[in-house]
């Protein structure tokens, strides 16, 4: 009570909190917490969530139920993740010098062979080239005034709305969508002119290829689990990695296997927090830079991560102190996104492409395909057939879990 630095024992490891207990940001109590759900994850992901995906996708792959895949066979980006230690930024390139999961990249063609399949880079330069990351608006309900099918880069972007017609209906009220014009509140995300899919299902094809190819050197702890796991699960499949990964059941794996990843992650990050605190480092935030008369009056920015859904980056732009354009470029952007009229569709109409339906009045298989993704959208589907007939309309409430409402 009395001593001012306690010691305490937590999950076997002494250490030593200099803060106020109580109402602190981090006091025992919570970290506690922390270190029982992490454990508790790590429990759920090994012993159920994992073991029952597997079992259940080792069925379709022995019915051969390997479609879906769309855009992974061809193209698929990550940005990297986990940064080991605190980075100065990221467009000097540190952040990406410093990644326990080198994801960093695009990998073209993976469904014609791991080791043939096509390696490039993501490093800072391609956050400065107009010509690396772009989005255009050519079937997107926005307009660039005076170009309106041009490929923005970021910090160029606007986002002016202009929601026009459905091709039969009204506004308010959609019979078909025009496909020809603009039918999507998405823009299209393009990589060097092209699409890409992103999520856990890229982050693991690009991670296992460039480790295959040897490209990477020695692999980080995390980088060799995820070699592992994907060659356990090939194993298992007995068939070849690029005929089961890039695949709705691979798309579905994948973010099984990474988040059990992401549990033994957790575990090692929440472990060198304690050994900070145990060395007597309790800071809780940087106020370095938290003075605005220090920041500059011109400056142009950007974060990236991998987010759970995929490769997210936020771009900012300065002007006289204050922000004068701010884009963000998120997962469910880069996938659903509508068809660009040169580079193609992106990876939910790729995937939809790909998947064959028994029944044409039950497209079960187009839900399952879409759902893959963990869309971050408006939570239904609405399916119709050729006529433009609405044959289904699948929603997924909080509350209720799934259901189809006829």
């Amino acid at each position: 009570g009395k001593n001012p630095h306690p010691h305490y024992v937590l999950g076997g490891m002494p250490c030593s909190i200099s803060m106020e207990d109580g109402n602190a940001p981090i006091n025992t109590a919570r970290l506690a917490i922390v270190d029982r759900s992490i454990n508790q994850a790590r429990h759920m992901m090994n012993d159920y969530y994992l073991p029952d995906v597997l079992a259940i996708g080792h069925l379709y792959v022995k019915n051969g139920y390997v479609s879906g895949g769309g855009l992974a066979k061809e193209r698929v980006l990550g940005f990297g993740m986990f940064p080991e230690e605190p980075f100065s930024g990221t467009s000097n390139g540190d952040f990406f010098s410093t990644l326990l999961v080198r994801c960093n990249g695009v990998v073209e063609n993976f469904a014609g062979g791991v080791m043939q399949a096509k390696v490039y880079d993501f490093k800072m330069e391609d956050l400065n080239d107009p010509e690396g990351i772009s989005e255009s608006v050519e079937h997107a309900w926005y307009e660039y005034p005076g170009q309106e099918n041009a490929s923005l880069h970021p910090w160029e972007g606007v986002t002016k709305p202009h929601y026009t017609e459905p091709k039969e209906g009204t506004k308010t009220e959609w019979k078909a969508l025009n496909e020809q014009g603009k039918y999507s509140w998405l823009k299209t995300p393009k990589w060097r002119g092209k699409l890409c899919e992103v999520g856990p299902l890229a982050r693991y094809i690009v991670l296992y290829t460039k480790a295959k190819q040897g490209l990477l050197g020695e692999l980080t702890w995390a980088e060799k689990i995820i070699v592992d796991q994907i060659d356990a699960v090939t194993n298992v499949l007995g068939v070849p990695v690029e005929a089961w990964l890039p695949s709705t059941v691979g798309r579905t794996a994948a973010r099984a296997l990474e988040a059990q990843l992401q549990a033994e992650l957790s575990k090692y990050f929440f472990d060198k927090l304690v050994a900070n605190i145990k060395s007597g480092d309790t800071r809780v935030v940087n106020n370095d830079k938290w003075d605005p008369s220090t920041w500059p009056k011109e400056a142009k920015g950007v974060g990236l991560y991998e987010a759970p859904r995929g490769a997210l980056s936020h771009w900012v732009v300065i002007k006289d102190g204050k922000i004068a354009n701010y884009q963000a470029v998120v997962p469910t952007t880069w996938n659903a996104c509508p068809r660009d009229d040169k580079a193609g569709q992106g990876a939910y109409e790729k995937s939809m492409m790909d998947t064959p339906v028994k029944i044409a009045d039950k497209p079960l298989e187009i839900v399952k395909a879409i759902r893959s993704f963990d869309p971050c959208m408006a939570c239904s589907t609405h399916l119709f057939n050729a006529k433009g007939e609405k044959i289904r309309v699948v929603t997924t409430d909080p509350y209720a879990g799934v259901r189809v409402d006829e």
